[in-house]
This record gives C-alpha cells, structure tokens and sequence, in this order.
C-alpha cells in the first residue's frame, strides 16, 4: 500500500488526488488488486500452493454466522468513526468506485496477501508455524485499516482476520475467505449507507 501511494504521488495532480475521496478507490484498483493478481498467477504456476479452489455453502455456514455475530459485536462495542460519515455521503461515481473497491478489489487483492501469501508463509512449519502464520497475518491485516480509531473495532477486524485464515486451511483455497470478506464487506456498506437515512 505504501508503494502504491508513492506510485501514485508520480501521477499528473498527484497531491490533489490524494486528498480526494477517489484515492484509496484509485491505489486499490490501479495499482494494488493488479499487483496482487500478478503475483498469485506467478506464484501459483510455479508453486501450486495457493489454488482459488472450490467451496460450497456448508463449509461457509458457521463462518458466515461468526461474521454476523462480529458485525454485531462491532455496532454494539465499536465507536463512531469520523471517515465513515464522509463515506456515507458519496454519491455518484465517487460512490461507484468506492463499492467497487470495497466489495471486489479489497477482498480479492487482501486475501491474496494475507490469507495467502503470508498464511502460506507459516503453514509449512508445522503447528506451531501455522499459528503464527495465523497470528501475523491477523494482526497485520488489521494493523492495515488504520483508519479505525476504536480499539474494539481493530480487535474485531483482528478476528476476521482469524476466522479467514481459519476457513482459508479447512477449504484450501482462496475463493472461500473470498466470498466471505466480500460479504462482510457489502454488510458494512449497506450499513454505512443505510445509517444516513
């Protein structure tokens, strides 16, 4: 993410960019979710270790549920943030990107990242390996949404992180955690906007 900023920062109007609500929409889709797609394909051609694989809605079923009751947790433990007052007034195609990013590149290029490359990372090293792989992963993924201020909701995240890299083992394969961060996702955002009304 921060490479990608500073790629950014080599673009025509660069620092007026950046302060836009069109920034994180632009790094994530120029920049990020292509990065991440290239270096999967590489990687999986060469080491056969991060399949997209198959899933089916019973391996999803307690996972899905795990993420209401932490969507639930969050509104009744989590603070009121400040940045997802400005998001809940985009309209137009500032609101388009925006979904865009939210509920198809984030989860793509994140569970690339953290629910593959550095869970895989981890997970040759026995059991003691794989929990660690687990652990860092976690905390890393949500030490990337610094834009929450409220510790319950970074320990949330914390544990999605957990639950993903969990159901990431159990389905070997990435089209699973996926699905399931893309749901989360599209929850939070209706419920962004629907707390506008």
């Amino acid at each position: 993410m921060v490479f990608s900023s500073f790629i950014i920062l080599l673009m025509p109007n660069a620092l007026l960019l950046l302060q836009s609500q069109y920034a994180i929409p632009a790094i994530s889709l120029l920049l990020l979710l292509p990065c991440a797609l290239v270096c999967w394909f590489f990687y999986q051609n060469s080491f056969k270790l991060m399949p997209i694989g198959k899933t089916n809605l019973n391996e999803l079923k307690l996972p899905i549920l795990a993420i209401f009751g932490l969507i639930f947790l969050n509104m009744l433990l989590g603070a009121q943030e400040e940045w997802l007052e400005s998001i809940s007034h985009m309209t137009g195609f500032a609101f388009f990107l925006y979904v865009i990013t939210i509920i198809i590149a984030a989860p793509i290029s994140e569970e690339i990242i953290f629910r593959g490359f550095l869970l895989n990372a981890g997970m040759w090293y026995g059991t003691a390996g794989k929990w660690i792989a687990i652990i860092a992963s976690s905390f890393l993924f949500a030490s990337i949404h610094s834009q929450y201020q409220s510790v319950n909701t970074l320990i949330t995240i914390f544990i999605m992180g957990a639950i993903l890299c969990h159901v990431r083992i159990s389905t070997r394969s990435l089209i699973a955690p996926i699905l399931l961060h893309a749901l989360n996702n599209t929850i939070a955002t209706i419920f962004i906007f629907a707390m506008s009304f």
